[in-house]
């Protein structure tokens, strides 16, 4: 043991505040080392950016929080080009060409892999289609393909306009109501519940998952193959692909129709134009189908546009190298690197 002299000099306020000035010391000689290795000597030293965000996450992180991250990354390609180092470790791109090199199937390569830290924080779970390893992932996606087309869509058809019907019932009570004609869209297609729980949103997802095998009708929308005795797919897989539907399918098409209307509001003669050709194509609500809403040229105009300059997946899907060099527009890039392209600069007229 110590003595009892030497135990009260180290547990003095003298030395404990050297010990504590020493481990501050010590942290920050060790966090310039890093950020100057980042900065100078890492890998990616090479690539134009900010020299904050190429030293430490901190940029990143500071306009992720701040919900300005696509707008700042945005400004970097302006200043910077093509591609733009917004992270120590993470590249962004907005060349074409980078579509098929980083996302796409390249002859005698493997894919480059999803970038796991990115997919881990999803909703959904491993087994689900968006998350699922590359086979199970294609064979998944192959079970689901003829929800996707074009007759299964059709005979949807009465489903879709049931909700689209009833989101127009709710808008004609309240614009012929007592208070101001004044209805917050945002709380309907993004609802206050939006700030919902994961855990909340993985019930809901079972929920439907569950109700939606107690249906025996014989439809064939997007998941009829996966509950199918011999669709190959497990439950969890099922589940979990459900739960990716119901995010990326409401969220996705909430936000465009915002995205929308508060273009069309802002612009009163575009708005005008709109509606006049609805209801000179249309007398009633009843003849408008999956068919006949093709002839409203300017109106689906419109959903393009509000698709280019009010993308509703703003941010990019990263994927992340792996223990090879790969080379992407033309550079390098090295091992463990997260790299992905930026939608919504491209998506922006400086850049078409």
């Amino acid at each position: 043991m110590l003595p009892a002299n030497n135990l009260a000099f180290i547990l003095s306020p003298v030395v404990t505040f050297e010990l504590i000035g020493g481990v501050i010391a010590l942290v920050s000689i060790a966090a310039i080392a890093s950020w100057s290795y980042n900065v100078f000597f890492h890998p990616l030293s090479n690539y134009p950016g900010p020299r904050l965000a190429a030293a430490t996450r901190l940029w990143y992180a500071w306009h992720c929080a701040k919900g300005s991250l696509p707008f700042a990354i945005h400004e970097l390609h302006l200043r910077y080009g093509d591609v733009v180092r917004v992270a120590p470790d993470e590249l962004s791109y907005i060349h074409p060409d980078g579509w098929n090199e980083i996302y796409g199937h390249r002859p005698g390569q493997s894919e480059i892999p999803k970038d796991p830290s990115f997919y881990s924080s999803a909703l959904s779970s491993p087994e689900g289609i968006f998350r699922a390893p590359r086979d199970r992932h294609g064979y998944i996606r192959r079970q689901m393909s003829h929800g996707f087309s074009e007759k299964s869509m059709r005979e949807q058809e009465d489903t879709i306009r049931h909700y689209a019907d009833l989101m127009i019932s709710y808008l004609s009570t309240q614009a012929n109501g007592p208070k101001e004609n004044v209805v917050d869209f945002t709380r309907w297609f993004i609802p206050k519940s939006f700030q919902r729980r994961k855990i909340e949103q993985q019930a809901l997802s079972r929920e439907k998952a569950n109700y939606r095998k107690t249906i025996h009708d014989g439809r064939n929308d997007l998941v009829a193959n996966l509950l199918k005795p011999d669709s190959g797919v497990t439950d969890l897989e099922y589940q979990s692909t459900v739960q990716t539907l119901i995010v990326a399918g409401s969220e996705t098409t909430a936000s465009l129709l915002c995205g929308v209307t508060f273009h069309l509001l802002n612009n009163p003669e575009k708005l005008e134009k709109a509606v006049k050709e609805v209801r000179s194509e249309f007398d009633s609500a009843d003849k408008i189908s999956f068919v006949s809403v093709n002839k409203l040229h300017y109106l689906l105009a419109c959903l393009n546009e509000a698709l280019r300059v009010y993308p509703p997946v703003a941010d990019g899907f990263p994927r992340r190298t792996g223990s090879n060099v790969e080379v992407i527009n033309g550079q390098p890039v090295p091992p463990n690197v997260r790299n992905q392209m930026t939608g919504t600069f491209i998506q922006c007229p400086e850049s078409n």
